[in-house]
Formats: structure tokens, sequence, C-alpha cells
């Protein structure tokens, strides 16, 4: 967990996460004291059914099969930048 923390702090790195993990990371970070930075992500001013921005991570519904391709447009255009 400590090199996935570091990899997650890289603001060099374009990370992608599903929302359902927020509270997976605020649970670790109060648990073990990491992934402060995604302890901090507040998904009350997001929008579950698009694609949010934290500085360098971007928080998706879902990776299923379902995913919408505006969706997936968005996270390519993240990519290239």
């Amino acid at each position: 967990m400590i090199e996935l923390d570091k990899i997650l702090l890289d603001k060099n790195k374009v990370v992608f996460i599903a929302w359902g993990l927020i509270e997976d990371f605020k649970y670790l970070n109060r648990k073990i004291g990491l992934f402060d930075r995604l302890a901090r992500i507040d998904k009350s001013i997001m929008n579950i059914e698009d694609l949010n921005q934290y500085e360098n991570i971007y928080i998706q519904k879902h990776f299923s099969d379902s995913i919408s391709n505006n969706t997936i447009e968005k996270m390519s255009k993240a990519i290239q930048y």
C-alpha cells in the first residue's frame, strides 16, 4: 500500500479511479494514514454521471463495459494533456 500511495502522490501521472473507491481510500486513510490526497476528495461537489477531476486524479462512475463514449472521450483528452 505504501508503493501504491507513492504512485498516487505523483502529480506527473494521470490517475483514474472508480467512484466507489473514494470511500475505501478514506477508510484506509483513517486506519493507516495513507492516501491522504484521495481522502480529501469531496464527492458531494461532483457529478457521478460525469468524469470528475481532482488535481491529476480523475474519478468516474465505473470501469464497466457500459461506460459511455462521452466519458471515454474525456478520459482520452485527459491522457493527451
